[in-house]
């Protein structure tokens, strides 16, 4: 078993070091490195047998590289071999000593005998690179008892084609490294009926147990080379097995690799995909029981709830993959769920390097802050321009909350600021987390209106088709009277002003009256606002914008 594993210089990985256990979920968002750990094992697994199939017995002092061809990483499909590493970067200058070695280690316990020991790889080329021990770490004996260690790597089911032709060992092991499980599911079929019967009994009971569906003989047409494979389920016809459905597909996948790979450690990514919540944690218990009973080793790369749930429960390992991958306790089982949920990986990776958030509810409020900084030459202008902004698309504050504690459980030094609407009351937040509203309605209240869509349609610049001409501009201004109270058009501080929401209940009906005067489509939508604020004069706008912007620019210095 694999008790350790350290990595360096690995794809997203500029060092990793997590324990394992018999049985490891590793849990986190897309992109977060879980199908990567499980590459690097299967790398080292080539590694270390090509290795010694050619290199064990030289009597050369020095250990010696041995060759690895791109083609021998089926499952690990990379157009040129720099790609596994980290950043791509595989020399640091010029020079005998500026190689980067991209190395892996691992310590485990076989045959009741621990063994540590390390592979260190270097670049050769686009298509190749060199593998060899690393000198210092473990003997020749850890490297005999890591070898009994066998790796077998399971992608996520990817369908299934209508029919598939007889494949030889080496073509059904390359599809399934390159992830085309849906070519191969029907060849594991035939090799385990034409290979091993008990087998087949065990795995047509297993079927029959989980799906209450009887998995029939397949059947080898050598004059076609085509393999067919059918089920029937009681009291119905005899179906082919491009008729079942995805999650059966995948059930049937799974299985047929256990009794098709011989493993001591067996690696598969997402095998829930397709499998509603009970199946998820039925196939995990079976799998458990069947690791445990063979004393075989799993590792899981998951989103899945269901399983994460059992793991706990089974006191299994969990590694969270995120920001950092590491082990995580029982306790923060309610905070990777809501990363498995909510969180994307990047957004982890951007609080560690930004540790500020500004929040926003709308793509809309970014860009008249930037047009308000543009007019008052504020500086927050370009803080705006680099800042991490999350739009929250809501007044509803919860999923704000959620988003930011989240990140707070692995970023403590987190820093949140929120912007929004008038909402009538103050809220409760998290530590870290201040909330600044608007005293008028919402941002576009602050708009210096009716003027700044006069000065908008009024110059020419602004319409290539030459529409905007002195009669258009009475027209719109009649318009404006109409859907406008009197007082306010003579008060530009009137409660109308203030109270209304200007966007929806205002703005929007004067320009949709002023298209239609001019038989032409709106031409601006809310998320161009922006170009109004941009006609603003500086002494128009309303004290409180520069405090805001004050408030946002001492937030992200």
């Amino acid at each position: 078993m694999i008790q350790h594993i350290e990595l360096t210089n690995f794809k997203t990985f500029e060092k990793l070091d997590i324990p394992l256990g018999q049985v490891t979920i590793l849990a986190g968002p897309n992109n977060s490195g879980k199908t990567t750990l499980l590459q690097a094992l299967t790398l080292w697994d080539i590694a270390l047998r090509k290795w010694w199939d050619q290199k064990a017995s030289s009597k050369a002092k020095e250990r010696k590289g041995v060759t690895i061809n791109r083609q021998d990483l089926y499952a690990i499909p990379i157009p040129e071999a720099k790609l596994l590493w980290h950043n791509i970067h595989t020399r640091s200058g010029a020079g005998e000593n500026s190689t980067v070695y991209m190395i892996i280690q691992l310590e485990g316990l076989t045959h009741q005998k621990s063994w540590k020991a390390a592979l260190q790889f270097y670049y050769a080329n686009p298509e190749s690179l060199y593998a060899r021990p690393v000198e210092g770490i473990g003997t020749t004996e850890d490297l005999q008892l890591a070898l009994y260690e066998t790796m077998a790597y399971l992608p996520p089911m990817s369908g299934l084609s209508a029919f598939e032709e007889r494949l030889e060992e080496g073509s059904i092991r390359r599809r399934i490294g390159e992830g085309r499980t849906a070519e191969v599911l029907r060849n594991l079929l035939w090799k385990i009926y034409d290979t091993n019967r008990s087998s087949w009994e065990l795995l047509c009971k297993t079927v029959q147990e989980g799906f209450g569906a009887e998995l029939l003989d397949p059947v080898y047409n050598q004059a076609t080379s085509i393999i067919t494979c059918s089920i029937q389920e009681e009291g119905k016809p005899v179906m082919d097995l491009s008729t079942s459905g995805r999650g059966f597909q995948q059930f049937l996948l799974l299985y047929s690799y256990l009794f098709y790979q011989p493993h001591t450690v067996l690696m598969l990514d997402e095998p829930d995909a397709h499998l509603e919540y009970l199946r998820q944690q039925g196939l995990y218990r079976a799998l458990v029981q069947k690791i445990k009973e063979g004393g075989t080793q799993l590792l899981i790369a998951t989103h899945s709830e269901a399983i994460l749930d059992l793991a706990f429960e089974h006191d299994d390992t969990v590694i969270a993959f995120i920001r950092n991958p590491h082990p995580i306790r029982k306790a923060k089982t309610k905070e990777l769920k809501k990363a498995l949920l909510e969180i994307p990986a990047k957004d982890y990776l951007l609080a560690e390097e930004q540790q500020r958030i500004l929040y926003l509810e709308g793509s809309t409020d970014l860009a008249l802050l930037k047009a308000f900084a543009k007019v008052l030459r504020h500086p927050v202008a370009q803080a705006l321009e680099r800042a991490w902004v999350i739009f929250i698309n809501t007044n509803n504050l919860d999923p704000c909350r959620s988003h930011f504690t989240g990140l707070q459980e692995e970023v403590p030094e987190l820093q949140g600021l929120l912007l929004t609407d008038n909402l009538g009351r103050n809220f409760e937040f998290p530590r870290g987390l201040v909330h600044l509203q608007w005293q008028r309605n919402e941002i576009e209240c602050y708009l210096p209106l009716p003027d700044v869509l006069y000065r908008y349609y009024g110059e020419p610049a602004a319409n290539a088709m030459e529409l905007f001409e002195a009669t258009n501009i009475d027209t719109l201004q009649q318009i404006i009277q109409d859907e406008t109270i009197p007082a306010a058009l003579r008060d530009k501080n009137h409660d109308f002003w203030k109270t209304t929401k200007i966007s929806d209940d205002w703005l929007a009906k004067i320009l949709a009256r002023y298209y239609k005067e001019l038989q032409l489509p709106v031409q601006i939508s809310k998320g161009e606002y922006y170009r109004f604020a941009e006609k603003a004069q500086p002494n128009e706008l309303d004290p409180e914008i520069k405090e805001k912007l004050d408030s946002i620019n001492n937030f992200l210095s």
